[in-house]
């Protein structure tokens, strides 16, 4: 009976190994190559995403530090911090209420800050943020499944991941800015960089508040730097 079955020699076998061998280092260079490839086009895309990153809150602070006034510094602060995330807001606490000083991003009612007026101690986000004197985040899942999560003025669009940051200066809120941007990715990406800048903003804030109260009553009270903060004139510069 006749069998197509072959059996390699010794020499034969060698040779098939070493061309198996061979096969599999050609795909593994070339997997190499390809895959060091896209890691450069990577690094050089997330380099260069960090330089315009450093760049643009480096100039944000710089902008900042050469405000004019209070008012200057939360000009620039509203400005960076738009450039960061897709809706912002800036509430300013002051006789008891929560009331909007800047907006950006939004429609209906978060369009006009002057519309936005608030307890001193709302519910949801802000109000957590407020009493913890914290960042306080809230993921699109709960601020989907909870409507009261987010303010009212921020309500209706969508899954979005949003954030509440207290400006504290003296141990007292005098402010609360809220963010918020679709879900997408990692919310830490823009999240970390909009505290930052708030943090910022509260230590110019705060230094030029303690100056200006050194200079005029050592006892005054805090709701001095509200009005500054306000009318833009007779406060702190």
């Amino acid at each position: 009976m006749s069998s197509d079955h072959h059996e390699l020699g010794p020499a034969d076998a060698g040779r098939y190994a070493r061309d198996v061998r061979e096969a599999i280092d050609r795909v593994l260079e070339e997997v190499r190559v390809s895959l060091d490839s896209t890691l450069r086009r990577l690094a050089t895309t997330i380099a260069a995403d960090a330089r315009a990153s450093d760049l643009r809150f480096s100039d944000a602070l710089r902008r900042m530090d050469e405000a004019p006034s209070l008012r200057g510094v939360l000009d620039a602060l509203m400005d960076a911090v738009g450039h960061e995330t897709d809706r912002s807001a800036l509430l300013i606490l002051s006789q008891r209420r929560l009331r909007g000083w800047s907006s950006s991003g939004f429609v209906g009612l978060g369009a006009d800050p002057k519309a936005i007026d608030l307890p001193s101690d709302p519910d949801g986000l802000l109000g957590a943020a407020i009493r913890a004197k914290a960042i306080i985040s809230s993921p699109s899942s709960i601020a989907v499944a909870s409507g009261s999560e987010r303010p009212q003025f921020a309500q209706g669009s969508g899954a979005r991941d949003a954030i509440a940051v207290p400006v504290v200066l003296g141990g007292t809120v005098a402010a609360v800015l809220y963010a918020d941007s679709p879900t997408a990715g990692d919310p830490s990406s823009w999240t970390d960089a909009v505290n930052r800048l708030v943090r910022y903003a509260e230590l110019l804030l705060e230094a030029r508040t303690t100056r200006y109260l050194t200079s005029v009553d050592g006892d005054a009270p805090l709701s001095t730097v509200s009005a500054g903060v306000r009318g833009g004139s007779g406060g702190p510069r």
